[in-house]
């Protein structure tokens, strides 16, 4: 099990940059939209990092 900031303490330790946790509709690119659902989020969190 992760928490929030475990997990975007791991992402930085392998290298994305910009990490932020996410809610859903939180995104950037409307892509996302296509394929996340409102209740994969219940009880649940995204994170998002860039990697160069």
């Amino acid at each position: 099990m992760w928490d929030s900031p475990a997990l975007k303490n791991a992402f930085v330790e392998h290298g994305f940059q910009q990490v932020r946790i996410c809610e859903y509709g939180d995104w950037p690119d409307s892509r996302f939209a296509e394929v996340e659902h409102p209740e994969s989020f219940i009880d649940a969190f995204g994170v998002e990092g860039v990697k160069q």
